[in-house]
Protein backbone atom coordinates (compact mmCIF):
# COMPACT_ATOMS: atom_id res chain seq x y z
CA UNK A 1 0.00 0.00 0.00
CA UNK A 2 3.06 2.26 0.65
CA UNK A 3 4.25 1.54 -2.92
CA UNK A 4 5.21 5.18 -4.77
CA UNK A 5 7.01 4.07 -7.59
CA UNK A 6 6.53 0.53 -9.88
CA UNK A 7 8.58 -0.21 -13.06
CA UNK A 8 8.32 -2.84 -14.90
CA UNK A 9 9.92 -1.57 -18.29
CA UNK A 10 10.36 -4.34 -20.79
CA UNK A 11 8.42 -6.80 -18.77
CA UNK A 12 7.11 -8.90 -22.03
CA UNK A 13 5.53 -12.05 -20.29
CA UNK A 14 3.24 -8.91 -18.86
CA UNK A 15 -0.02 -9.63 -20.50
CA UNK A 16 -2.38 -7.67 -17.74
CA UNK A 17 -3.00 -5.25 -15.43
CA UNK A 18 -5.54 -5.81 -13.36
CA UNK A 19 -7.98 -3.60 -10.87
CA UNK A 20 -6.26 -4.61 -7.57
CA UNK A 21 -3.55 -1.35 -8.64
CA UNK A 22 -6.40 0.29 -7.43
CA UNK A 23 -4.74 -0.31 -3.94
CA UNK A 24 -1.40 1.30 -4.32
CA UNK A 25 -3.18 4.43 -3.25
CA UNK A 26 0.51 6.07 -2.56
CA UNK A 27 1.65 5.33 -6.74
CA UNK A 28 3.36 8.26 -8.11
CA UNK A 29 5.30 6.59 -10.94
CA UNK A 30 3.63 3.78 -12.91
CA UNK A 31 5.86 2.63 -15.63
CA UNK A 32 5.02 0.10 -18.54
CA UNK A 33 7.15 1.40 -21.11
CA UNK A 34 8.08 -1.18 -23.66
CA UNK A 35 5.50 -4.23 -22.07
CA UNK A 36 4.71 -5.35 -25.98
CA UNK A 37 2.81 -7.71 -25.17
CA UNK A 38 0.07 -6.20 -22.47
CA UNK A 39 -2.63 -5.78 -23.85
CA UNK A 40 -5.45 -5.14 -21.41
CA UNK A 41 -5.33 -2.77 -18.40
CA UNK A 42 -8.15 -1.61 -15.87
CA UNK A 43 -11.66 -0.87 -17.73
CA UNK A 44 -11.63 2.29 -14.85
CA UNK A 45 -8.80 4.10 -13.26
CA UNK A 46 -8.54 5.84 -9.96
CA UNK A 47 -5.19 6.59 -8.49
CA UNK A 48 -5.67 9.50 -7.13
CA UNK A 49 -1.86 10.72 -6.46
CA UNK A 50 -0.25 9.41 -9.62
CA UNK A 51 1.89 11.78 -11.37
CA UNK A 52 3.63 10.17 -14.13
CA UNK A 53 1.78 7.16 -16.44
CA UNK A 54 4.31 5.56 -19.31
CA UNK A 55 2.58 2.84 -21.63
CA UNK A 56 4.73 4.09 -24.25
CA UNK A 57 5.90 1.27 -27.03
CA UNK A 58 2.80 -0.79 -25.24
CA UNK A 59 2.05 -2.18 -28.44
CA UNK A 60 -0.77 -4.90 -28.07
CA UNK A 61 -2.48 -1.94 -26.05
CA UNK A 62 -6.02 -1.20 -28.09
CA UNK A 63 -7.96 0.37 -25.19
CA UNK A 64 -7.20 3.34 -22.20
CA UNK A 65 -9.66 3.04 -19.11
CA UNK A 66 -12.11 5.13 -18.33
CA UNK A 67 -10.58 7.98 -15.72
CA UNK A 68 -13.21 7.53 -13.58
CA UNK A 69 -12.95 10.39 -11.03
CA UNK A 70 -10.74 13.34 -11.10
CA UNK A 71 -6.74 12.48 -11.08
CA UNK A 72 -5.10 16.07 -10.55
CA UNK A 73 -2.31 15.09 -9.57
CA UNK A 74 -1.00 13.34 -13.05
CA UNK A 75 0.93 15.68 -15.13
CA UNK A 76 2.83 13.56 -17.64
CA UNK A 77 0.69 10.92 -20.02
CA UNK A 78 2.74 9.10 -22.36
CA UNK A 79 0.84 6.25 -24.91
CA UNK A 80 3.06 6.73 -27.92
CA UNK A 81 3.50 3.57 -30.41
CA UNK A 82 0.04 1.98 -28.59
CA UNK A 83 -2.41 0.32 -30.71
CA UNK A 84 -5.59 2.93 -29.33
CA UNK A 85 -7.62 4.25 -32.03
CA UNK A 86 -8.90 6.79 -28.78
CA UNK A 87 -8.78 8.16 -25.78
CA UNK A 88 -12.31 8.27 -23.34
CA UNK A 89 -14.08 11.70 -23.11
CA UNK A 90 -13.26 11.17 -19.12
CA UNK A 91 -9.93 12.06 -20.14
CA UNK A 92 -11.07 15.25 -18.92
CA UNK A 93 -10.59 14.52 -15.60
CA UNK A 94 -7.09 14.48 -15.72
CA UNK A 95 -7.19 18.29 -14.66
CA UNK A 96 -3.85 18.39 -14.15
CA UNK A 97 -2.03 17.26 -17.09
CA UNK A 98 0.54 18.98 -18.30
CA UNK A 99 2.17 16.86 -21.52
CA UNK A 100 0.11 14.08 -23.38
CA UNK A 101 2.32 12.18 -25.63
CA UNK A 102 0.67 9.99 -28.46
CA UNK A 103 3.25 9.92 -31.09
CA UNK A 104 3.37 7.15 -33.81
CA UNK A 105 -0.06 5.70 -32.58
CA UNK A 106 -0.51 4.53 -36.02
CA UNK A 107 -4.35 3.07 -35.04
CA UNK A 108 -5.44 6.78 -33.73
CA UNK A 109 -8.18 8.19 -35.50
CA UNK A 110 -9.36 11.38 -33.66
CA UNK A 111 -8.55 13.25 -30.17
CA UNK A 112 -11.86 13.82 -27.90
CA UNK A 113 -13.69 17.12 -28.19
CA UNK A 114 -13.52 17.04 -24.24
CA UNK A 115 -9.35 17.58 -24.52
CA UNK A 116 -10.04 20.97 -24.91
CA UNK A 117 -10.72 20.73 -20.86
CA UNK A 118 -7.02 20.63 -20.27
CA UNK A 119 -6.65 23.95 -19.04
CA UNK A 120 -2.87 22.78 -17.72
CA UNK A 121 -1.97 21.25 -21.15
CA UNK A 122 1.03 22.79 -22.16
CA UNK A 123 2.59 19.65 -24.83
CA UNK A 124 0.63 17.72 -26.91
CA UNK A 125 2.24 15.24 -29.19
CA UNK A 126 0.15 12.95 -31.81
CA UNK A 127 3.45 12.91 -34.59
CA UNK A 128 3.34 9.98 -36.88
CA UNK A 129 -0.70 9.07 -36.05
CA UNK A 130 -0.70 8.58 -39.67
CA UNK A 131 -4.45 7.56 -39.40
CA UNK A 132 -5.28 11.33 -37.27
CA UNK A 133 -7.27 13.57 -40.06
CA UNK A 134 -8.54 16.11 -38.02
CA UNK A 135 -7.83 18.31 -34.47
CA UNK A 136 -10.79 19.50 -32.33
CA UNK A 137 -12.44 22.22 -33.36
CA UNK A 138 -12.25 23.30 -29.57
CA UNK A 139 -8.11 22.91 -29.43
CA UNK A 140 -7.91 26.62 -29.02
CA UNK A 141 -9.41 26.60 -26.12
CA UNK A 142 -6.74 24.59 -24.56
CA UNK A 143 -4.94 28.46 -23.21
CA UNK A 144 -2.21 26.39 -21.58
CA UNK A 145 -0.55 24.80 -24.48
CA UNK A 146 2.94 25.74 -25.61
CA UNK A 147 3.81 22.86 -28.04
CA UNK A 148 1.82 20.95 -30.58
CA UNK A 149 3.87 18.49 -32.54
CA UNK A 150 1.51 17.34 -35.86
CA UNK A 151 4.33 15.94 -37.80
CA UNK A 152 3.84 12.99 -40.65
CA UNK A 153 -0.16 12.82 -39.90
CA UNK A 154 -3.45 12.86 -41.89
CA UNK A 155 -4.62 16.22 -40.79
CA UNK A 156 -5.85 18.56 -43.71
CA UNK A 157 -7.56 21.41 -42.17
CA UNK A 158 -6.13 23.89 -39.30
CA UNK A 159 -8.90 24.15 -37.01
CA UNK A 160 -10.20 27.96 -36.37
CA UNK A 161 -9.98 28.40 -32.48
CA UNK A 162 -6.27 27.77 -33.11
CA UNK A 163 -5.76 31.43 -33.18
CA UNK A 164 -6.87 31.65 -29.92
CA UNK A 165 -3.74 29.36 -28.69
CA UNK A 166 -2.00 33.26 -27.81
CA UNK A 167 0.87 30.78 -25.78
CA UNK A 168 1.96 28.73 -28.08
CA UNK A 169 5.36 28.42 -28.56
CA UNK A 170 6.10 25.10 -30.78
CA UNK A 171 3.97 23.92 -33.78
CA UNK A 172 5.20 21.20 -35.98
CA UNK A 173 3.09 20.39 -39.24
CA UNK A 174 5.98 18.48 -41.12
CA UNK A 175 5.25 16.18 -43.85
CA UNK A 176 1.22 17.17 -43.17
CA UNK A 177 1.03 16.69 -47.12
CA UNK A 178 -2.89 16.22 -46.68
CA UNK A 179 -2.92 20.09 -45.88
CA UNK A 180 -1.60 20.72 -49.65
CA UNK A 181 -4.99 18.64 -50.75
CA UNK A 182 -6.65 22.25 -50.20
CA UNK A 183 -5.63 24.00 -53.27
CA UNK A 184 -6.84 27.15 -55.00
CA UNK A 185 -5.73 28.91 -58.13
CA UNK A 186 -2.91 31.66 -57.73
CA UNK A 187 -2.87 34.75 -59.94
CA UNK A 188 -0.37 32.71 -61.75
CA UNK A 189 -1.95 29.80 -62.77
CA UNK A 190 -0.72 27.55 -60.32
CA UNK A 191 -1.97 25.73 -57.59
CA UNK A 192 -1.08 26.98 -53.93
CA UNK A 193 -2.08 25.76 -50.46
CA UNK A 194 -5.09 26.27 -49.63
CA UNK A 195 -4.95 25.90 -46.07
CA UNK A 196 -6.37 29.32 -43.50
CA UNK A 197 -3.42 30.59 -42.49
CA UNK A 198 -5.16 33.24 -41.01
CA UNK A 199 -6.25 30.68 -38.33
CA UNK A 200 -3.00 30.86 -37.44
CA UNK A 201 -2.35 34.48 -37.50
CA UNK A 202 -3.22 35.34 -33.56
CA UNK A 203 -0.07 32.93 -32.71
CA UNK A 204 1.41 35.74 -30.77
CA UNK A 205 4.39 34.18 -28.60
CA UNK A 206 5.22 31.18 -31.67
CA UNK A 207 8.66 30.91 -31.95
CA UNK A 208 9.04 28.10 -33.78
CA UNK A 209 7.42 26.63 -36.94
CA UNK A 210 8.10 23.84 -39.23
CA UNK A 211 5.63 23.33 -41.98
CA UNK A 212 8.64 20.84 -44.34
CA UNK A 213 7.69 18.73 -46.71
CA UNK A 214 3.97 20.22 -46.87
CA UNK A 215 4.13 20.36 -50.50
CA UNK A 216 3.75 24.14 -50.39
CA UNK A 217 3.58 25.84 -53.46
CA UNK A 218 3.41 29.85 -54.50
CA UNK A 219 1.49 31.79 -52.77
CA UNK A 220 -0.96 31.36 -50.10
CA UNK A 221 0.64 30.49 -46.75
CA UNK A 222 3.90 32.11 -47.51
CA UNK A 223 1.98 35.49 -48.32
CA UNK A 224 0.75 35.76 -44.52
CA UNK A 225 3.90 34.47 -42.63
CA UNK A 226 4.21 38.37 -41.56
CA UNK A 227 1.48 37.48 -38.94
CA UNK A 228 4.23 35.63 -36.44
CA UNK A 229 5.57 38.91 -34.96
CA UNK A 230 7.86 36.23 -32.41
CA UNK A 231 9.28 33.96 -35.23
CA UNK A 232 12.50 32.93 -34.64
CA UNK A 233 13.08 29.75 -36.13
CA UNK A 234 11.12 29.05 -39.67
CA UNK A 235 11.55 25.41 -41.14
CA UNK A 236 10.26 25.20 -45.15
CA UNK A 237 12.81 22.00 -46.12
CA UNK A 238 11.21 20.09 -49.33
CA UNK A 239 8.53 22.18 -50.60
CA UNK A 240 7.87 23.04 -53.69
CA UNK A 241 7.59 27.18 -53.67
CA UNK A 242 9.86 29.43 -56.60
CA UNK A 243 10.04 32.11 -54.15
CA UNK A 244 9.00 33.85 -50.43
CA UNK A 245 6.99 36.94 -50.54
CA UNK A 246 9.89 39.73 -49.30
CA UNK A 247 6.73 41.89 -47.84
CA UNK A 248 5.40 38.37 -46.15
CA UNK A 249 9.25 37.76 -44.35
CA UNK A 250 10.35 41.16 -43.96
CA UNK A 251 7.84 41.51 -40.99
CA UNK A 252 9.63 38.52 -39.05
CA UNK A 253 12.07 40.89 -37.19
CA UNK A 254 12.70 38.25 -34.83
CA UNK A 255 13.72 35.77 -37.31
CA UNK A 256 17.00 33.82 -36.55
CA UNK A 257 16.85 30.81 -38.51
CA UNK A 258 15.81 30.18 -42.02
CA UNK A 259 15.46 26.32 -43.32
CA UNK A 260 15.06 26.04 -46.82
CA UNK A 261 16.94 22.14 -47.44
CA UNK A 262 15.83 20.14 -50.58
CA UNK A 263 13.48 23.22 -52.26
CA UNK A 264 13.86 22.37 -55.74
CA UNK A 265 12.15 24.92 -57.24
CA UNK A 266 13.04 27.68 -55.33
CA UNK A 267 14.43 30.47 -57.54
CA UNK A 268 15.37 33.39 -55.62
CA UNK A 269 15.88 34.57 -52.21
CA UNK A 270 14.35 38.35 -50.72
CA UNK A 271 16.08 40.82 -48.26
CA UNK A 272 15.70 38.77 -45.05
CA UNK A 273 15.26 40.57 -41.77
CA UNK A 274 18.50 42.24 -39.93
CA UNK A 275 18.16 39.49 -37.04
CA UNK A 276 19.01 36.36 -39.20
CA UNK A 277 21.52 34.21 -37.97
CA UNK A 278 21.57 31.36 -40.14
CA UNK A 279 20.25 30.23 -43.51
CA UNK A 280 20.36 26.53 -44.32
CA UNK A 281 19.51 25.73 -48.07
CA UNK A 282 20.96 22.59 -49.28
CA UNK A 283 20.40 21.11 -52.31
CA UNK A 284 18.48 24.48 -53.68
CA UNK A 285 18.84 23.52 -57.31
CA UNK A 286 17.14 26.23 -59.14
CA UNK A 287 18.60 28.98 -56.95
CA UNK A 288 20.00 31.53 -59.02
CA UNK A 289 19.85 34.96 -56.85
CA UNK A 290 20.38 35.84 -53.10
CA UNK A 291 20.75 38.81 -51.83
CA UNK A 292 24.14 40.13 -50.27
CA UNK A 293 25.11 38.54 -47.17
CA UNK A 294 27.15 41.40 -46.21
CA UNK A 295 24.18 43.31 -45.08
CA UNK A 296 22.96 41.16 -42.23
CA UNK A 297 25.44 41.96 -39.29
CA UNK A 298 24.23 39.00 -36.90
CA UNK A 299 24.45 35.89 -40.02
CA UNK A 300 27.30 33.35 -38.73
CA UNK A 301 26.29 30.31 -40.65
CA UNK A 302 25.44 29.81 -43.94
CA UNK A 303 24.81 26.60 -45.97
CA UNK A 304 24.19 26.92 -49.93
CA UNK A 305 25.63 23.05 -50.49
CA UNK A 306 24.68 21.58 -54.39
CA UNK A 307 22.83 25.46 -55.07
Amino acid sequence: PNLERLVLEECTSLVEINFSIENLGKLVLLNLKNCRNLKTLPKKIRLEKLEILVLTGCSKLRTFPEIEEKMNCLAELYLGATSLSELPASVENLSGVGVINLSYCKHLESLPSSIFRLKCLKTLDVSGCSKLKNLPDDLGLLVGLEKLHCTHTAIHTIPSSMSLLKNLKRLSLRGCNALSSQVSSSSHGRKSMGVNFQNLSGLCSLIRLDLSDCDISDGGILSNLGFLSSLKVLLLDGNNFSNIPAASISRLTRLKSLALRGCGRLESLPELPPSITGIYAHDCTSLMSIDQLTKYPMLSDVSFRNC
